[in-house]
């Protein structure tokens, strides 16, 4: 029988040797595990976001609010330039500590569908998230009555238009939501 050459001589050379196979072997083991299981769940997760926030900037080029009840096609009631101050405020008001509600919602209760389209591409994405990411991680799904009272400049009724939250308020979310209903985005 004849003895294989590889596995001969020194003890330490040998064992040298079955250690760097076992290391390629667990390597390889390894990257077949890798290519067989495909994308982890965050991965998924974040392509998921990443697509729907492409869909959404693109559908926000060709945007139109919806007609009034006559029909008639609403047209913007602002500038570029007003809208790109807006949309920095809306930005600003959410950045870094803390969120200033009355400067996001006090900037936008005035304005039409067509107006919030335009504030919506002006704002674009910010760090990553387009404006309704931002709202979704910024404003509460609760509010205290105060609060809910000081939106009131809104030309809504908190009770009547907001989820009504028991002894707590109403949903700065929805209100939110409420508000840009007039654009026609999807929120």
């Amino acid at each position: 029988m004849a003895k294989s050459k590889f596995f001969s001589g020194d003890y330490r050379l040998v064992i040298i040797k079955v250690l760097v196979i076992a290391v390629l072997i667990y390597a390889l083991y390894k990257l077949i595990q890798k290519l067989a299981k495909g994308k982890s769940q965050g991965e998924l997760e974040a392509d998921n976001i990443q697509q729907n926030t492409d869909q959404f900037l693109e559908g926000l080029e060709t945007a139109v609010p919806p007609s009034v009840n006559d029909g008639e096609v609403v047209m913007p009631t602002i500038t570029q330039a007003q809208a790109g101050n807006i949309a920095n405020i809306q930005f600003q008001a959410m950045d870094g500590t803390g969120t200033d509600e009355s400067a996001i919602f006090g900037s936008l209760c005035e304005l039409n569908g067509a107006d919030l389209i335009m504030v919506a591409q002006e704002f674009g994405t910010q760090d990553g998230k387009t404006i309704f990411q931002w709202y979704y991680d910024e404003l509460c799904t609760y509010v205290d009555a105060i609060t809910c009272g000081s939106m009131a400049g809104c030309g809504t009724d908190c009770i009547d238009t907001f989820i009504a939250i028991p002894a707590v308020g109403c949903s700065e979310l929805e209100f939110m939501k409420k508000v840009w209903q007039k654009s026609g985005l999807p929120f």
